[in-house]
């Protein structure tokens, strides 16, 4: 961060912000797993495809709007796909199930 700026107030409290909305970031995602049951493989994705465009960045310029269309697209995938498991599951009723 020093990279950026050489004001120490400016890069401390912008890694406190950082940190806190990470916090409250985390208590949200652990909350939509329950709900979401593809939502990890999503988060994956989009972890791999952050990871390969830093990695590519020298060669690879890659627009910040294409960047947002790629995450919002995994993360609308995975959601859908995770809704249309639970309506299959929900459908199902207690067929199979032993008394």
């Amino acid at each position: 961060m020093l990279a950026i700026s050489h004001d120490p107030f400016v890069v401390y409290t912008s890694n406190i912000a950082a940190i806190l909305g990470l916090r409250s970031l985390y208590f949200a995602v652990a909350s939509l797993l329950d709900r979401f049951r593809y939502l990890h493989y999503g988060l994956g994705a989009m972890l791999a495809f952050v990871a390969f465009k830093m990695l590519a960045a020298r060669w690879i310029d890659v627009p910040i709007v294409l960047s947002l269309a790629i995450m919002g697209t995994i993360l609308t995938v995975c959601a859908v796909v995770s809704w249309m498991a639970g309506n299959r599951d929900q459908g199902s009723g207690t067929k199979g199930l032993r008394d």
